[in-house]
Protein backbone atom coordinates (compact mmCIF):
# COMPACT_ATOMS: atom_id res chain seq x y z
CA UNK A 1 0.00 0.00 0.00
CA UNK A 2 2.86 2.36 0.85
CA UNK A 3 4.46 1.78 -2.56
CA UNK A 4 1.14 2.46 -4.27
CA UNK A 5 0.66 5.76 -2.45
CA UNK A 6 4.29 6.92 -2.66
CA UNK A 7 3.66 8.52 -6.07
CA UNK A 8 0.77 10.55 -4.64
CA UNK A 9 3.11 12.94 -2.81
CA UNK A 10 4.73 13.96 -6.10
CA UNK A 11 1.44 14.98 -7.73
CA UNK A 12 0.63 18.68 -8.01
CA UNK A 13 -2.32 20.04 -6.04
CA UNK A 14 -4.88 19.90 -8.91
CA UNK A 15 -3.94 16.27 -9.60
CA UNK A 16 -4.22 15.36 -5.92
CA UNK A 17 -7.54 17.21 -5.73
CA UNK A 18 -9.20 15.34 -8.60
CA UNK A 19 -8.03 11.92 -7.41
CA UNK A 20 -8.97 12.65 -3.80
CA UNK A 21 -12.29 14.09 -4.98
CA UNK A 22 -13.17 10.96 -6.96
CA UNK A 23 -12.29 8.67 -4.04
CA UNK A 24 -14.11 10.87 -1.50
CA UNK A 25 -17.22 11.09 -3.68
CA UNK A 26 -17.24 7.34 -4.25
CA UNK A 27 -16.76 6.80 -0.50
CA UNK A 28 -19.69 9.06 0.40
CA UNK A 29 -22.05 7.50 -2.13
CA UNK A 30 -20.95 3.99 -1.10
CA UNK A 31 -21.79 4.78 2.52
CA UNK A 32 -25.14 6.30 1.52
CA UNK A 33 -26.13 3.34 -0.67
CA UNK A 34 -24.79 0.75 1.79
CA UNK A 35 -26.63 2.22 4.78
CA UNK A 36 -29.83 2.67 2.75
CA UNK A 37 -29.80 -0.87 1.37
CA UNK A 38 -28.89 -2.40 4.77
CA UNK A 39 -31.83 -0.63 6.36
CA UNK A 40 -34.15 -1.83 3.57
CA UNK A 41 -32.91 -5.44 3.91
CA UNK A 42 -33.46 -5.28 7.66
CA UNK A 43 -37.10 -4.27 7.11
CA UNK A 44 -37.64 -6.91 4.44
CA UNK A 45 -36.19 -9.60 6.72
CA UNK A 46 -38.92 -8.67 9.23
CA UNK A 47 -41.46 -8.84 6.37
CA UNK A 48 -42.04 -5.11 6.48
CA UNK A 49 -41.82 -2.51 3.73
CA UNK A 50 -40.70 1.11 4.11
CA UNK A 51 -43.60 3.46 4.79
CA UNK A 52 -44.47 5.82 1.93
CA UNK A 53 -43.48 8.98 3.80
CA UNK A 54 -40.47 7.58 5.66
CA UNK A 55 -36.90 8.84 5.41
CA UNK A 56 -35.86 5.40 4.14
CA UNK A 57 -38.40 5.56 1.30
CA UNK A 58 -37.06 9.00 0.34
CA UNK A 59 -33.48 7.68 0.36
CA UNK A 60 -34.43 4.59 -1.66
CA UNK A 61 -36.24 6.72 -4.23
CA UNK A 62 -33.23 9.05 -4.52
CA UNK A 63 -30.89 6.06 -4.84
CA UNK A 64 -32.99 4.36 -7.54
CA UNK A 65 -33.73 7.53 -9.52
CA UNK A 66 -30.39 9.33 -9.35
CA UNK A 67 -27.53 6.95 -8.54
CA UNK A 68 -28.41 3.78 -10.47
CA UNK A 69 -28.25 3.35 -14.24
CA UNK A 70 -31.08 1.33 -15.79
CA UNK A 71 -33.41 1.47 -18.79
CA UNK A 72 -36.21 3.12 -16.79
CA UNK A 73 -34.03 6.02 -15.71
CA UNK A 74 -32.91 6.66 -19.29
CA UNK A 75 -36.48 6.37 -20.62
CA UNK A 76 -37.63 8.89 -18.01
CA UNK A 77 -34.93 11.39 -19.02
CA UNK A 78 -32.54 10.91 -16.09
CA UNK A 79 -29.47 10.88 -18.32
CA UNK A 80 -27.26 12.02 -15.45
CA UNK A 81 -27.35 8.40 -14.22
CA UNK A 82 -24.95 7.61 -17.09
CA UNK A 83 -22.38 9.40 -14.93
CA UNK A 84 -23.67 9.04 -11.36
CA UNK A 85 -23.70 5.24 -11.54
CA UNK A 86 -19.89 5.38 -11.74
CA UNK A 87 -19.62 6.76 -8.19
CA UNK A 88 -22.09 4.32 -6.60
CA UNK A 89 -21.24 0.91 -5.13
CA UNK A 90 -23.45 -1.63 -3.36
CA UNK A 91 -20.88 -3.75 -1.58
CA UNK A 92 -17.67 -3.00 0.26
CA UNK A 93 -15.69 -5.53 -1.81
CA UNK A 94 -16.78 -3.91 -5.06
CA UNK A 95 -16.03 -0.45 -3.66
CA UNK A 96 -12.62 -1.51 -2.27
CA UNK A 97 -11.45 -3.15 -5.51
CA UNK A 98 -12.52 -0.18 -7.63
CA UNK A 99 -10.88 2.36 -5.33
CA UNK A 100 -7.67 0.32 -5.25
CA UNK A 101 -7.60 0.45 -9.05
CA UNK A 102 -8.56 4.12 -9.17
CA UNK A 103 -5.84 5.09 -6.71
CA UNK A 104 -3.03 2.97 -8.17
CA UNK A 105 -3.70 3.64 -11.85
CA UNK A 106 -5.00 7.15 -11.20
CA UNK A 107 -1.68 8.15 -9.63
CA UNK A 108 0.25 6.71 -12.58
CA UNK A 109 -2.10 8.35 -15.08
CA UNK A 110 -1.94 11.75 -13.38
CA UNK A 111 1.87 11.63 -13.21
CA UNK A 112 1.91 11.57 -17.01
CA UNK A 113 -1.25 13.37 -18.10
CA UNK A 114 -3.33 16.37 -17.19
CA UNK A 115 -6.30 16.64 -14.86
CA UNK A 116 -8.45 17.29 -17.94
CA UNK A 117 -7.28 14.07 -19.59
CA UNK A 118 -8.11 12.14 -16.41
CA UNK A 119 -11.58 13.71 -16.24
CA UNK A 120 -12.26 12.98 -19.92
CA UNK A 121 -11.12 9.36 -19.54
CA UNK A 122 -13.13 8.86 -16.34
CA UNK A 123 -16.35 10.36 -17.70
CA UNK A 124 -15.96 8.89 -21.20
CA UNK A 125 -15.18 5.37 -20.03
CA UNK A 126 -17.91 5.48 -17.38
CA UNK A 127 -20.55 6.56 -19.90
CA UNK A 128 -19.29 4.08 -22.52
CA UNK A 129 -19.44 1.26 -19.96
CA UNK A 130 -22.98 2.24 -18.99
CA UNK A 131 -24.16 2.37 -22.60
CA UNK A 132 -22.51 -0.98 -23.32
CA UNK A 133 -24.27 -2.48 -20.30
CA UNK A 134 -27.65 -1.15 -21.44
CA UNK A 135 -27.13 -2.42 -25.00
CA UNK A 136 -26.01 -5.80 -23.67
CA UNK A 137 -29.10 -5.93 -21.48
CA UNK A 138 -31.33 -5.42 -24.54
CA UNK A 139 -29.61 -8.28 -26.37
CA UNK A 140 -29.86 -10.52 -23.30
CA UNK A 141 -33.57 -9.75 -22.86
CA UNK A 142 -34.27 -10.51 -26.52
CA UNK A 143 -32.39 -13.82 -26.34
CA UNK A 144 -34.12 -14.88 -23.09
CA UNK A 145 -37.57 -14.04 -24.45
CA UNK A 146 -36.96 -15.79 -27.78
CA UNK A 147 -35.98 -18.93 -25.88
CA UNK A 148 -39.00 -18.66 -23.57
CA UNK A 149 -41.44 -18.20 -26.49
CA UNK A 150 -39.86 -21.13 -28.32
CA UNK A 151 -40.45 -23.29 -25.22
CA UNK A 152 -44.06 -22.14 -24.87
CA UNK A 153 -43.47 -19.86 -21.87
CA UNK A 154 -44.41 -16.20 -21.47
CA UNK A 155 -42.11 -13.25 -21.90
CA UNK A 156 -40.27 -11.73 -18.93
CA UNK A 157 -39.04 -8.23 -18.23
CA UNK A 158 -35.27 -8.15 -17.83
CA UNK A 159 -34.15 -5.21 -15.72
CA UNK A 160 -30.62 -4.70 -14.50
CA UNK A 161 -29.31 -1.89 -12.32
CA UNK A 162 -25.77 -0.78 -13.06
CA UNK A 163 -23.50 0.73 -10.41
CA UNK A 164 -19.77 0.96 -9.89
CA UNK A 165 -16.64 2.67 -11.06
CA UNK A 166 -15.35 -0.42 -12.88
CA UNK A 167 -15.80 0.96 -16.40
CA UNK A 168 -14.33 4.35 -15.49
CA UNK A 169 -11.39 2.79 -13.62
CA UNK A 170 -10.76 0.34 -16.45
CA UNK A 171 -10.86 3.21 -18.96
CA UNK A 172 -8.06 4.99 -17.12
CA UNK A 173 -6.15 1.71 -16.77
CA UNK A 174 -6.59 0.84 -20.45
CA UNK A 175 -5.40 4.28 -21.54
CA UNK A 176 -2.26 3.79 -19.44
CA UNK A 177 -1.61 0.30 -20.81
CA UNK A 178 -2.22 1.26 -24.43
CA UNK A 179 0.07 4.26 -24.15
CA UNK A 180 2.79 2.14 -22.52
CA UNK A 181 2.34 -0.51 -25.21
CA UNK A 182 2.58 2.13 -27.96
CA UNK A 183 5.74 3.62 -26.42
CA UNK A 184 7.32 0.18 -25.93
CA UNK A 185 6.48 -0.91 -29.47
CA UNK A 186 7.95 2.30 -30.90
CA UNK A 187 11.15 1.88 -28.84
CA UNK A 188 11.41 -1.81 -29.78
CA UNK A 189 10.99 -1.05 -33.47
CA UNK A 190 13.60 1.74 -33.37
CA UNK A 191 16.10 -0.43 -31.47
CA UNK A 192 15.59 -3.47 -33.71
CA UNK A 193 15.71 -1.33 -36.86
CA UNK A 194 18.98 0.40 -35.86
CA UNK A 195 20.58 -2.82 -34.70
CA UNK A 196 20.04 -4.47 -38.08
CA UNK A 197 22.02 -1.73 -39.86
Amino acid sequence: MDAMLSGFRYLTFPRKAILTGVVATCSATWYFSWSTLIEERSLLARRQVPRANSTLRTRLDFYNKHLVLNKDNIREGRYHTLLTHTITHNSFGHFFMNMTGVISFGIAFLQRYSVGAFAVMWVGAGIAGGVAGLLGEERKAKKINEERVKNGMGRVIVKTNYVGASAAALGVTTAMCLNDLRVNIRVTLIVSHTSSL
